[in-house]
């Protein structure tokens, strides 16, 4: 029984970096697509706000329930997102 609960609590110890490993690695993606976006170079922006979003994503599914900053930090790649399609448009 003993072991059952030490397993148990790496377990969760081992969750919980995973979220924080897939929110630090989004948070990466998101300012590199920033960079990217303020060089002009909208398709690699593009390309990093949606593996951003799919990092969120997973950490979401991993929290369990839909986190509310998540779920902004979500729509708000969505927008800019949206722009550099626009943007890539319009070069």
């Amino acid at each position: 029984m003993e072991n059952q609960a030490h397993a148990d609590t790496k377990f969760q110890r081992s969750s919980e970096a995973t979220f924080e490993t897939f929110i630090e690695q989004a948070e990466t993606c998101c300012e590199q697509a920033r960079t990217a976006a303020i060089m002009k170079r909208y398709v690699a922006a593009c390309g990093l706000y949606q593996t951003a979003a799919a990092l969120y994503q997973q950490a979401n599914h991993l929290a369990g329930a839909p986190d509310p900053k998540i779920s902004e930090c979500l729509q708000d790649l969505n927008n800019e997102a949206s722009c550099c399609r626009l943007l890539m448009r319009v070069r």
